[in-house]
């Protein structure tokens, strides 16, 4: 019998059903941190639209334009860019580029669901850095992990599904180390500017730093799977030594294109989608809540005694979230997005419902 390699037989990882699985497109999409506010979403499709011609769907990308856009508003070199399909793709382009079998990676626990994934994809050793009860992780022990040597620091900032960020002194120490060590670290800011510091300022100052952001969460195109690493030139040009033939669609390069001329738009939207979780974090306290607001675009909420009663009429509602973790820093909360108040008013009075029930 053909079989593939060996280590990707204990490797699940999801793929169609005998039917195709419910749209998530006519619910109320609470529970993947993408952009919540309808205002923004409809004004950058109409601009989309618009720009989008029959070329743009005929044509091979041409993605120069991307580079020189984005390196233009982020005051970079194109050689310090490496474009990919949404953080995720940027995120493996690190893995392939430059871990090896065997090599150990630093990885907080829990978080985003692809790290764990990419490392037994590419057959490194994970060495978990748990969260505590307060969601940090305790640097003293990565330093300790680092002393034994690393490939790899992946550092979320913040980080899913805790809601945990770095400060700027704290991120900045933590590249110091890992340089020292001769360990690269992974700024994954997929939030940003949700959460409002970032390190690509660095970029040009360590060799050991990647930087990574995406379009699918503030700027709203996660449908078009656009993302990029921020590097040393040193670091990018491996990057580049293992990516397909285009990195992203031409109608994803266009898509960017026109968001980057959206920023003022882009930034008004955050700070509705911050108001909003703002007001929805106080009026969950109001009620006797337990909540970690974090620094992200999401919120972890504990429903106590009454959590079955409150999850099944959200979800009777439509209203899609994550009802739980299996993790025990996270036990017993649920994360919702964080939207615009005015879409998170019909959540609140679901809640209501469901605790007066």
């Amino acid at each position: 019998m053909v079989t593939g390699r060996a280590h990707l037989a204990a490797l699940e990882r999801p793929r169609p059903g005998a039917a195709p699985a419910p749209s998530r497109l006519d619910a109320l999409r609470l529970d993947k941190n993408e952009c919540a506010d309808p205002a923004f979403a409809r004004r950058l499709h109409q601009a989309v639209a618009g720009a989008i011609t029959p070329e743009d769907l005929t044509a091979y990308p041409e993605t120069d334009l991307l580079y020189h856009k984005l390196a233009d508003r982020l005051g970079l070199g194109v050689d310090s860019l490496y474009l990919a399909a949404g953080s995720d793709g940027a995120i493996r382009a690190v893995f392939q580029a430059f871990v090896a079998p065997g090599d150990r990676v630093l990885v907080p626990e829990p978080t985003f669901a692809m790290y764990p994934v990419y490392c037994d994809m590419f057959q490194a050793e994970r060495i978990p850095l748990p969260y505590g009860a307060d969601l940090t992780v305790s640097l003293d022990a990565a330093r300790e992990a680092l002393a034994q040597g690393a490939r790899v620091w992946v550092l979320p900032n913040p980080d899913s599904p805790t809601g945990a960020a770095h400060t700027p002194k704290v991120l900045r120490s933590a590249v110091e180390a890992a340089a020292r060590a001769g360990t690269i670290v992974l700024v994954d800011e997929a939030y940003y500017p949700y959460f409002p510091h970032t390190a690509l300022g660095w970029v040009g100052e360590f060799d050991n730093l990647v930087v990574v952001q995406t379009f699918s969460k503030a700027w709203a195109l996660a449908g078009h799977r656009v993302g990029f690493a921020a590097a040393a030139p040193g670091l990018t040009r491996f990057l580049h030594a293992q990516k397909p033939m285009y990195e992203i669609g031409q109608a994803s390069v266009k898509a960017a294109c026109v968001a980057l001329d959206h920023e003022s738009d882009m930034r008004a939207s955050v700070a509705r989608t911050l108001a909003g979780k703002a007001w929805f974090a106080a009026a969950l306290r109001e009620r006797g809540l337990r909540v970690r607001e974090g620094h992200a675009n999401f919120l972890l909420v504990d429903f106590g005694p009454r959590r079955e009663a409150v999850v099944g009429r959200l979800q009777a509602a439509g209203v899609l979230f994550k009802a739980s973790f299996p993790h025990a820093a996270l036990a017993g909360y649920a994360r919702i997005s964080a939207a615009p108040r005015p879409v998170l008013e019909p959540v609140l009075a679901c809640i209501d419902e469901a605790m007066a029930e």
